[in-house]
């Protein structure tokens, strides 16, 4: 366990007692009020950190699934280079022009005071021009544009402020957020700019990405990020039952309300380790409860695992789903139909037909979080993004739409399920054979495959 309660303002009063809202916050990339489960890696990744350059940690990836807290960790190792006195710099790498904002975050960082920063900022050179329009009725339109570009490259600014840090015995941290969602060649950029910096120049400069692990099937094949490919990788999964239990038991009680045991056992039971379920999981018993009003039990429990599921399989379970081929998901559907783990070749049927294809199906499939598949294995498993009943009722409802002859006379059931299925075809996301990355094309296509 890492951390301890975060300090939430009490707020509200009920029979002249204040007390404070839920402190459980369901969304992607919040802050919980505990850090659970994650402490051998951020005692790890801080120690490289800290050691700058010379622990290989210091240059990591944090490689996790959707809604496991990769965010959060993340914001966690920020805090503790801040409180030693590192700079950090914080970006992602969702939107184009990554160099060009982290050389902006350098520049903001010298307009907050810091002296050792300022007497080593990068310069910046502003360009205006003036450009002059047609005279309309003796008016001269004019328009006039500035343009602030940085004077420096990314390379040089982390190197000036890693060197400034060094006088003064701290260091630079550079983390840069959903790595997997960049561009190709800003990211290849930004490899061969920490590998001067670090590997060349000696400096205190540490990095930490994080991405969904799916990004070892699609950018670090690029032979340009070698680097992050050789970096320490840092997997994240599911929070073990020991401290899932402290987080609920952290939540209801630092928000001033109570919980019974037989819920606690509940909740963890049915939140299954998933930081994500975890926070839904928790939010919805404290509402279902009225909490702080009245003791959390396990009625309410169990009504909060049944909604914490429906928006997993909503938000999570579907978007994976979408994101396969015609293929992964016939995969899935015969993994599915088993209790429990089960031998290759009883779902040979859906796999491809050579070994290497195989492998490739099964790596990707698993990175996602469709299955779960560990390499060398025979057996496989419906992964931590997905669930039979998920499968069943999904698969059911296409059968049944495929059936019906009137598309607007659906069922109720099955229009949560038609209008997202039927408007999705899968892609092929076959694996492209002379460059990195899989067809875009719709499945079934004609012709070869095509990257673009």
């Amino acid at each position: 366990m890492s951390g301890g309660v975060r300090e939430l303002r009490y707020i509200g009063a009920v029979n002249g007692a204040t007390y404070q809202p839920s402190m459980f916050r369901p969304g992607f990339g919040m802050r919980p009020h505990t850090l659970a489960g994650r402490a051998n890696e951020v005692e790890s990744m801080r120690a490289g950190i800290l050691s700058a350059p010379d622990d290989p940690r210091c240059i990591s990836l944090i490689l996790g699934k959707r809604g496991f807290g990769k965010t959060v960790v993340l914001s966690e190792l920020e805090d503790v280079a801040a409180s030693n006195g590192y700079l950090v710099l914080s970006e992602d790498a969702t939107t184009s022009g990554l160099h060009e904002r982290i050389i902006e975050k350098a520049h903001a960082a010298t307009e907050r005071g810091a002296d050792w920063v300022s007497r080593h900022a990068p310069a910046a050179e502003t360009t205006k021009s003036v450009e002059r329009g047609l005279n309309i009725w003796g008016i001269t339109v004019r328009s006039e544009t500035s343009v602030v570009s940085p004077a420096w490259s990314l390379q040089r600014t982390l190197a000036t402020l890693a060197s400034a840090a060094a006088e003064r015995g701290t260091g630079v941290l550079l983390t840069v957020d959903e790595m997997h969602a960049g561009d190709k060649n800003e990211i290849a950029r930004l490899a061969a700019d920490l590998q001067q910096v670090t590997a060349r120049g000696e400096m205190p400069l540490a990095f930490v990405g994080a991405a969904l692990p799916e990004i070892l099937y699609t950018h670090l094949r690029d032979p340009r990020l070698s680097f992050f490919r050789r970096c320490e990788h840092f997997p994240i999964g599911r929070v073990p039952d020991v401290d899932a239990r402290v987080f609920f038991y952290r939540g209801v009680r630092g928000g001033g309300g109570d919980i019974d045991n037989e819920a606690l056992d509940s909740l963890v039971a049915s939140a299954d380790g998933y930081p994500y379920k975890m926070q839904l999981a928790g939010w919805w018993a404290w509402k279902i409860a009225d909490a702080p009003l009245r003791t959390i039990n396990a009625s309410d429990a169990e009504q909060a695992a049944r909604q914490a599921s429906a928006t997993v399989r909503e938000r999570v379970h579907a978007h994976v789903w979408g994101s396969l081929s015609a293929a992964e998901r016939a995969l899935i559907c015969a993994v599915a139909q088993h209790d429990e783990p089960v031998p290759l070749w009883e779902v040979s049927d859906a796999l491809p037909g050579t070994a290497e294809a195989i492998n490739e199906m099964l790596f990707r499939v698993t990175a996602v979080g469709g299955l779960g598949y560990m390499p060398g294995s025979k057996l496989v498993k419906l992964g931590d993004l997905m669930d039979a009943e998920f499968v069943r009722d999904i698969t059911s409802a296409t059968s049944a739409m495929d059936a019906w002859p009137d598309a607007q006379a659906l069922p109720s059931a099955l229009a949560a399920v038609s209008a997202e299925t039927r408007s999705r075809r899968p892609r092929c996301n076959k694996p492209m054979k002379r460059v990195p990355g899989r067809c875009v094309l719709l499945g079934g296509h004609n012709g070869r495959c095509r990257s673009q």
